[in-house]
């Protein structure tokens, strides 16, 4: 069996492959990996799973949002996908009081929109993240009624 060579490089793949090495290319926040066959004229990517390019936060509300059983972690998520730049989230939540129209606020580790990401209700109401900012802001929604938002955003 023929020994395997490991490389990290920075800015992409050698234009002369060598025979039976693995690569590590430095990519945004992470590496991509390739492998060379025997011959070093073909490098392959590596499948990863959707673990590694995937994250998962949960949010709080603040605090004029309640949630059935008043557990304000577990009714909010986001999803962050490294590969596409896609942050996908779920909200499940009820207005107690209208005083303030901040629901929430992005975690320092999920970038923000990089354009207005807006949405209406089924009553009207709308929800919308300014670009390049953290807060989600609720407007003309309703006291005491239940929504639920389901959405998605790049960035950048």
């Amino acid at each position: 069996m023929t020994p395997l060579h490991v490389n990290k490089i920075i800015g992409g793949l050698p234009r002369t492959l060598e025979p039976n090495q693995f690569y590590a290319v430095r990519v945004g926040e992470g590496y991509d990996l390739f492998l060379t066959d025997e011959t070093g004229q073909t490098a392959h990517k590596l499948n990863t799973s959707a673990n590694a390019v995937i994250k998962k936060y949960f949010i709080n509300y603040r605090d004029n949002v309640v949630v059935n059983g008043n557990n304000k972690v577990k009714r909010a998520y986001i999803e962050q996908n490294l590969l596409t730049k896609e942050v996908k989230f779920h909200f499940d939540f009820s207005l107690q009081h209208l005083r303030n129209n901040n629901i929430a606020e992005l975690s320092s580790f999920v970038p923000p929109p990089r354009s207005l990401f807006e949405t209406q209700l089924y009553d009207g109401a709308t929800l919308w993240i300014e670009p390049n900012h953290r807060d989600m802001i609720i407007g003309g929604a309703v006291a005491d009624r239940r929504y639920i938002i389901n959405g998605r955003y790049y960035y950048n």
